[in-house]
């Protein structure tokens, strides 16, 4: 019997240190298995798999035929719903397999906000994983990138959730070191309706090999901006944001980090570092960007009617809020202003039609499949038992929300 892992609980592993070097390798399974384990297969694997046992509970599991669905103690099992394309799952030992990073982005797709997407198309795409309480480990490359996404998409078909990672690839991007980055480089290069100050960028990471400025003067040194929005050339010098968090206050940090910028300015590379009070400043930000940055880059000046400069800045205020409120669906209780966390604890056990609640994500499923209302499972959170609702739109569309789960809430029985 093969377990292969799936969902939030492959997101998981996804984000383990201990598991990159599997990942990074793609060992491929071949298919999904027809049935579904039973509760004392999956029980043994539990207790004596050196993966398993490291694994929140409940783990989530994966086999082909819609029959094959069932929760027990300890475990769930889903289905895929559709024909896996080739490569879609990856073996980690002889006994379990976990689903690729392009159909968790898919499962993944159902239960997110579209920012929380893009963003996790960051994260999956770039140089960081999230681990449970915020803390950031590094990883020596991505494990997926937009182009395999895309790819990935278009073997599938009109698949449900595949429009909406469609989107969210499209506004991700690749090598990106830490969330912040992957916030930085949305507020810049996102268009103006979204809340970004429409700046495109090049790259992030990519290396530029400098000059040492201490030792011998031309020894070849590597450096990596944060933000690359044009390389040093006949147009201007190279221009770039690097994102200083407080890890950047540590002792003996702020000279290296002076010692990194001289030798890009050297380069003919300039670095606008950005602190978090200064992100946290959308009045800083469109300073920097509308009117220096722009500048140095050639852009045209930004010029909007007092009434549209009033609309832009309540998408930018927006914009920010929402990315602050993000935690990277990281298994902890969200702290943003833009969400709501409901107990639908008493829901479990009813039905609609043939299908049972059997906890946070098939009623997650089932709202959005009957109602076309999307919602994250509260098991994304490790708060099984509660859902957690965007209120970041328009009235009308909270009042045509809450009015779709009332009529579906009526027909459950």
């Amino acid at each position: 019997m093969t377990y292969v892992i799936s969902h939030t609980t492959a997101l998981e592993v996804m984000r383990a240190r201990r598991f990159c070097d599997l990942l990074a390798h793609r060992d491929p399974h071949p298919t999904l298995p027809t049935r579904a384990p039973g509760a004392g297969e999956v029980e043994r694997w539990l207790e004596t798999s050196p993966i398993a046992r490291q694994l929140s509970r409940p783990v989530v599991l994966l086999a082909a035929g819609e029959g094959n669905r069932k929760r027990c103690r300890g475990f769930e099992v889903r289905t895929a719903g559709f024909e896996l394309p080739p490569a879609s799952l990856i073996k980690l030992d002889e006994a379990t397999s976990i689903v690729s990073p392009e159909p968790l982005l898919l499962q993944m797709a159902r239960i997110a906000t579209p920012l929380e997407l893009a963003m996790l198309v960051c994260e999956l795409c770039g140089l960081y994983a999230i681990q449970p309480g915020g803390q950031i480990v590094q990883r020596e490359v991505p494990l997926t990138s937009i182009g395999q996404i895309v790819e990935f998409l278009a073997n599938l078909g009109g698949i449900p959730g595949a429009p909406a990672l469609r989107r969210a690839a499209s506004a991700a991007f690749e090598l990106s070191a830490s969330p912040q980055e992957s916030k930085l480089a949305a507020r810049v290069a996102w268009d103006r309706a979204r809340g970004g100050y429409a700046i495109p960028i090049l790259g992030m990471n990519e290396s530029l090999e400098v000059r040492r400025i201490s030792r011998r003067l031309d020894e070849a040194h590597v450096r990596r901006p944060d933000v690359i929005l044009r390389l040093p050339g006949p147009g201007g010098p190279g221009i770039g944001l690097e994102y200083n968090g407080s890890g950047h206050l540590s002792e003996g940090r702020q000279q290296q980090d002076a010692l990194r910028a001289n030798e890009l300015l050297a380069y003919n590379f300039k670095p606008y570092a950005i602190w978090k009070d200064q992100y946290q400043s959308t009045s800083y930000m469109d300073g920097l960007m509308d009117r220096v940055i722009r500048s140095e880059l050639g852009l045209p000046r930004h010029r909007p009617s007092a009434r549209r400069a009033a609309v832009e800045l309540a998408r930018r205020e927006a914009l920010l809020a929402e990315l602050n409120a993000i935690d990277g669906l990281t298994c902890v209780m969200p702290k943003g202003a833009f969400y709501v966390m409901v107990d639908m604890s008493a829901l479990i056990g009813k039905h609609l039609g043939d299908r049972q609640i059997g906890g946070s994500m098939d009623f997650a499923d089932m709202l959005l499949e009957n109602a076309n209302v999307a919602l994250t499972p509260g098991t994304a959170f490790c708060a099984e038992g509660y859902c957690r609702i965007s209120y970041a739109t328009s009235m009308e569309q909270i009042d045509k929300g809450v009015d779709r789960i009332e009529h579906f809430l009526n027909n459950l029985v």
